[in-house]
């Protein structure tokens, strides 16, 4: 399954390009980031855009390597080990209920460059498969 980078981008940039990332030390506290994640997780799920951020979140979070660095924003120079607790700190604080995945574990969702118009046709057929299955609960 592909996800739109843009997307991802909009919102993770919110956060790597934030009041936080601006201090001194952006990462001697990681909660400096609560109220801009909290605007991102609010934003992203009344867009309709919560279920696909936590999956490419996790996604990047699975398989970092090569991929999480593009989402550092510009201006504080993050490395991967600092995204990676960024965004770990990003996913638990969003989904409390729910387990970030670990390095290394395979994930089967790509985050890729994409037209505006090939992602909303992504997310009409995944909402049309959604409607599927709510046609069978109802049998």
């Amino acid at each position: 399954m592909r996800i739109s980078e843009s997307m991802v981008r909009s919102y993770l940039r919110d956060i790597t390009m934030g009041r936080a990332a601006n201090r001194e030390d952006p990462m001697a506290d990681l909660s400096a980031y609560d109220e801009a994640i909290d605007l991102v997780g609010e934003r992203a799920n009344a867009e309709g855009n919560g279920f696909w951020l936590k999956t490419a979140i996790n996604s990047l979070l699975a398989q970092p390597e090569g991929r999480i660095g593009k989402f550092a924003g510009q201006g504080y120079p993050f490395g991967d080990d600092d995204l990676i607790r960024i965004f770990t700190h990003t996913f638990e604080r969003i989904w409390p209920d729910s387990t970030p995945n670990s390095g290394g574990e395979r994930t089967l969702f790509e985050i890729v460059q994409m037209e505006d118009n090939e992602w909303a046709r992504i997310l009409a057929e995944t909402s049309d498969d959604d409607d599927d299955d709510d046609d069978d609960d109802d049998a």
